[in-house]
């Protein structure tokens, strides 16, 4: 199955990578294979910070106030995929929405082809 499981911290790219905090993540989901389209998009525009673009994973930094709104009811920010149903979602909501809007989060998104 193609596609990406992504998850959603404040810890930095460099925390993450030596230790994932588990009581820190904020989101994590499993998508399709364009799933990803929505943190390229926010690259493309400027509002995310591509670190590491090679699928194992790619890393991304936003501040919130991009991400947060993304967010719609009851499931993650969306790919390009036609008929996009995200499973294994995990969303901390309270504490999602109440970062402050620049608060850096740290996107990690893993290819699972």
């Amino acid at each position: 199955m193609a596609g990406w499981s992504f998850v959603v911290t404040p810890q930095s790219p460099a925390e993450y990578a030596q230790r994932l905090d588990r009581d820190a993540i904020l989101a994590q989901w499993t998508t399709g294979a364009f799933g990803i389209g929505w943190i390229e998009r926010l690259a493309d525009e400027g509002r995310a910070e591509r670190l590491e673009r090679s699928g194992y994973p790619s890393v991304y930094t936003a501040l919130a106030g991009d991400v947060v709104p993304l967010f719609g009811p009851e499931r993650p920010p969306s790919g390009d995929d036609v008929g996009y149903e995200p499973w294994a979602v995990g969303i901390r909501w309270e504490a999602l929405k109440g970062l402050a809007s620049n608060a850096r989060l740290t996107i990690v998104c893993w290819d699972q082809s």
